[in-house]
């Protein structure tokens, strides 16, 4: 507890080899972070909340009333921005309980926001639904199989595009669109996500009994991110080696030196390694893009940008 949480996770976050406000005032983990966390963190919605806070700036400027309620609500949201905002460390995640709060004062202030910033918000939707459709193309592209998703699937992205294009011609139907729309992206993003969570990201039931009772070296790339694989390999005993990015991971044939089992991804078609045996191979979700292959890789390359293979492997002398 003390030296994961309190140290690791709280105390120790205030420290930077960089300098506080080096840190504080550029890059990722800047106070911009947190300053925008709540935008960012209501996803397709983000033009919206920007629509509420700027409604509720002008209703604060020409001294409306406000209740007791919406007071603590933005009281809420700025007291987790001010505690979140000290640490060198920043992450929008952290704002997350305070969502709720957001939700809220975004009904509270629905008819009083101005029209466009609906509208902006599906067209963002929308975006997101082509984002959708690329997603699943990549999917079927990468494991071959025209079928994986039903028709059904791309009738509901039609549908949604139809339905946010509406929403931005028609005034009536433009409030309306919006508040389901962006629960249809993430619908989507469900649906189009679901074969990964199924058969295609499991190993076979002989190739976890294996490993029953046995060490696994399993890449992470960031505090934590190996304990996912207790899920995935029940019974192993999973130990982390760190891989900034999986598939680009050049040293298995040193890593298998020190450790029989171990769990490799590779890009589609790449073999994991030279000197070790294959046992079995399942698919994953790619969570963090290298930045070196660009955002147009997302366009070029989608099964390799979202997907990856990964293999469990042993070394060839046990």
């Amino acid at each position: 507890m003390w030296r994961e949480f309190v140290v690791g996770e709280n105390a120790g976050k205030f420290k930077s080899s960089p300098g506080y406000f080096k840190v504080a005032f550029s890059g990722g983990s800047g106070f911009l972070t947190i300053l925008t966390g709540y935008f960012s963190n209501a996803l397709f919605l983000l033009p919206i909340t920007v629509g509420c806070a700027w409604t509720a700036w002008r209703a604060y400027r020409q001294k409306q009333p406000i209740s007791d309620a919406e007071k603590v609500m933005w009281l809420w949201l700025l007291g987790l921005a001010l505690v979140f905002m000290l640490p060198n460390q920043r992450s929008t995640r952290y704002l997350i309980p305070a969502m709720p709060a957001l939700a809220v004062l975004v009904a509270l202030y629905w008819h009083r926001i101005a029209r466009l910033w609906f509208s902006l918000t599906l067209v963002l939707c929308a975006v997101g639904a082509l984002a959708m459709g690329l997603i699943a193309y990549g999917a079927v592209r990468a494991v071959q199989n025209t079928g994986l998703y039903s028709p059904a699937y791309w009738l509901f992205l039609a549908t949604l595009i139809a339905a946010c294009v509406a929403g931005v011609i028609k005034k009536e139907w433009t409030r309306p669109v919006a508040a389901v729309a962006g629960f249809a992206v993430l619908f989507a993003l469900a649906w189009v996500t679901a074969p990964f969570n199924g058969e295609l990201a499991r190993f076979k039931p002989d190739s976890v009994a294996r490993l029953q009772g046995q060490t696994v070296a399993v890449p992470s790339n960031f505090n934590g991110h190996f304990e996912r694989y207790a899920f995935i390999i029940t019974g192993a005993k999973v130990v982390a080696y760190f891989a900034e990015q999986p598939v680009d991971y050049a040293n298995v044939d040193e890593l298998l030196k020190t450790h029989r089992y171990a769990l490799v991804q590779r890009r589609i078609g790449q073999l994991p390694c030279t000197q070790c045996r294959i046992i079995d191979m399942r698919w994953d979700l790619r969570s963090r893009q290298d930045e070196k292959d660009g955002t147009m890789a997302a366009f070029k390359t989608p099964e390799t940008y979202w997907y990856a293979q990964e293999y469990l492997v042993e070394r060839l002398v046990p």
